[in-house]
């Protein structure tokens, strides 16, 4: 179980490109990271972003995000975010610091060395360096430092207890069968391991909704977090914004679109996915122990 422990983690920390439009409403649970790969052909790491409209007209967009993408990914969002009367953003950040994170910024805390570590190691880039936060139409929707700290310390929270809460919950039947110890050790120990790594890590971020869940079963990381963000939408709805998008890691959206169409009258509308990761085609030196598993 270890190697998964691993994998949920990096899955947490991390949570013009290629659009695919469906328009068909619907009242089922939306997915928000899927992974695609064509036979015999490229793979990529999607992401959703999923538009909701209620009955006096206000739209809104949950707008899933990596933290390490395609620079071209982040191009895209950024251009995106222009149309919005209001771009709600997460940051947990000091109560008295800056509104918004810097290009080029880098986090003094664990989460954001790891998250440098692996842009670098995966070849991509970084979501501070690729989006540009100080638009006139970015609004701050998240907790400070302080409260989030104090939170977590009453309730005994930390990043190991909730690895290991995912890890036990990813232990059912959507576990990917094709990834385990030996799949991770292989792809370091290839010579294209920038490749396989990416491969390997783009299918377990598509299967996540098990232990993603588990950390948003009212926990501060999440739940708190959300709750915030969703004040903060109240507040601009209540201001008399129409169009507005949330700009959240990927693991918080279930719940928010759970809050949005169950208890503040949203009906979903339409969802768009923009490649995050384009992956692209295995090498010739293609690693056996990353291939596929059919089913």
């Amino acid at each position: 179980m270890r190697w998964r422990k691993l994998i949920y983690s990096l899955a947490f920390v991390f949570s013009s490109a290629p659009l695919a439009r469906a328009d068909v409403p619907s009242t089922q649970p939306s997915q928000f990271l899927r992974f695609v790969e064509e036979k015999n052909g490229p793979a990529r790491l999607e992401i959703a972003t999923v538009d909701y409209r209620n009955d006096a007209g206000v739209s809104v967009a949950l707008i899933g995000a990596v933290h390490i993408g395609d620079a071209s990914y982040y191009e895209g969002l950024d251009e995106s975010f222009d149309h919005y009367d209001a771009l709600l953003y997460e940051l947990v950040k000091a109560k008295d610091g800056p509104a918004t994170p810097k290009k080029g910024q880098e986090s003094a805390h664990w989460i954001g060395k790891m998250q440098k570590v692996m842009k670098d190691k995966l070849g991509l880039s970084y979501q501070l360096e690729g989006i540009n936060y100080d638009k006139p139409n970015f609004v701050h929707a998240d907790m400070n430092w302080e409260d989030f700290s104090a939170r977590q310390e009453e309730r005994g929270e930390n990043m190991f207890m909730l690895s290991l809460k995912s890890a036990l919950r990813g232990e059912g039947g959507d576990a990917d069968p094709g990834i385990n110890g030996f799949t991770l050790l292989g792809a370091l120990a290839s010579p294209d391991s920038q490749y396989h790594l990416k491969y390997l890590m783009g299918r377990m971020f598509a299967k996540m909704d098990g232990p993603m869940d588990a950390m948003a079963d009212d926990t501060v990381i999440i739940t708190e977090r959300n709750k915030a963000a969703l004040k903060v939408l109240s507040d601009q709805i209540e201001g008399g914004k129409k169009n507005i998008g949330i700009f959240y890691g990927a693991g918080h959206l279930k719940t928010m679109e759970q809050t949005l169409v169950k208890e503040m009258g949203f009906r979903k509308v339409g969802t768009t996915w923009r490649t995050a990761w384009d992956i692209g085609t295995a090498p010739v030196t293609r690693n056996p122990t990353t291939k596929p598993v059919r089913r």
